[in-house]
């Protein structure tokens, strides 16, 4: 649950920045790269399974580690998927912007610690997931054994 709200939280802090004659400006993940939308929606399917964990009764657990370690495996993934495009293929320019218009200044654009640390969480919430899936589809326990 906890990786969940993370997912979801991370794409609102500085996900690049670049030197500008005026100082270091930085951009959000939300401002810098559009899609990244999707990635609170995908932390909260990532909270809702691990909710649903925690929430189900003994006799239940086996049938919802399926269905919620299946729901956080593919938040997880896509939210991987979606992380690692825009952090590796940022489309993001230092743009000058005047009264007469903006203007694109010719600056590096750097990454910024939030970005690198979404794709883990997220790879985080995969693989938790693909455990918990593996827990539920594995071989059926009987009591006493």
């Amino acid at each position: 649950m906890v990786l969940g709200a993370a997912l979801g939280a991370l794409p609102a802090f500085a996900w690049y920045s670049a030197g500008a004659p005026a100082g270091r400006v930085a951009a959000s993940g939300f401002a810098g790269a559009g899609e990244l939308w999707l990635l609170p929606v995908l932390g909260a399917l990532a909270v809702l399974a691990g909710a649903a964990m925690v929430s189900a009764r003994p006799e239940e657990a086996t049938t919802t580690a399926r269905w919620s370690g299946a729901l956080a495996l593919a938040a997880g993934a896509f939210g991987l998927v979606w992380a690692l495009r825009a952090g590796l293929d940022p489309r993001v320019a230092l743009v000058v912007v005047q009264p007469d218009g903006g203007q694109e200044v010719p600056a590096p654009v750097d990454l910024e610690p939030a970005a690198v640390i979404t794709p883990i969480v997220a790879g985080a919430i995969a693989a938790v997931g693909a455990a918990l899936a593996w827990r539920g589809w594995g071989p059926v326990r009987r009591a006493g054994r």
